[in-house]
């Protein structure tokens, strides 16, 4: 069992359409003692980032909408107020180049999601604020 105390007290954004997926990530985090946001879509992800800055984004790459996942990570990497929130992708794309794609743009950690099961999130969470600390 993975020690969620690194996260406790952190505000984490979830950008995902899947419902199901969303209340899996929320299950899991249910016992963190973190904030826990989540929205559906790119520009309701802009939208919250802008007014309730997360400490970590897990986003999805495939979203509706005019904005995608990628269109999402590159914006907040190239604004100075949002460009050092980590930012986890959770992707079913799991081509190399989508990959590289994420990476390039400043994601902190590529997951597919088909390699993953959700409790897994939960320590991959635990290292972004982990590596902080050293």
């Amino acid at each position: 069992m993975t020690d969620s105390s690194h996260i406790a007290g952190k505000k984490i954004l979830l950008v995902e359409d899947d419902h199901l997926y969303v209340d899996l990530i929320a299950r899991k985090l249910t016992n963190s003692k973190c904030t826990f946001l989540f929205v559906y879509s790119g520009e309701e992800a802009i939208d919250v980032i802008q007014k309730n800055t997360p400490d970590v984004i897990l986003l999805d790459v495939m979203l509706p909408g005019s904005i995608d996942g990628f269109g999402v990570l590159e914006k907040i990497k190239k604004d100075d107020k949002f460009k050092d929130i980590p930012v986890i992708i959770l992707s079913n794309l799991s081509g190399p180049k989508d990959i590289e794609r994420g990476m390039n743009l400043g994601a902190f950690r590529y997951l597919v999601k088909s390699s993953i099961v959700p409790s897994d999130i939960l320590g991959h969470l635990e290292s972004v604020f982990i590596s902080k600390v050293k």
